[in-house]
């Protein structure tokens, strides 16, 4: 992933968590570890990447306990949870 493409997404996670979901700023700051720490690891295509960067708020916002992870499941969601448990899955790998 380009630095770029990185740039745009965390632009987008903020104006997202902070319009969207009013997240708290400490999650965006752990949604975007979550997110290095998958691209790091993980070869992503360029069409998955704000997918990647909404299941990295998601995660964030349950480890923070926003409590706001029920609001985001759309016509997209087997997408989501997919991806989810992807990152999820990597991870715990990583921790083994």
């Amino acid at each position: 992933m380009k630095e770029t493409h990185r740039a745009y997404l965390v632009t987008w996670m903020i104006v997202v968590s902070s319009r969207s979901f009013q997240f708290h700023d400490e999650t965006v700051f752990l949604a975007v570890n979550v997110l290095d720490r998958v691209l790091a690891r993980t070869s992503v295509s360029a069409d998955c990447f704000q997918l990647l960067a909404l299941v990295s708020l998601l995660i964030a916002a349950k480890m923070v306990r926003d409590a706001l992870f029920s609001r985001v499941l759309t016509h997209t969601s087997h997408l989501i949870i997919s991806l989810f448990l992807a990152v999820c899955v990597c991870t715990l790998l990583r921790c083994l």
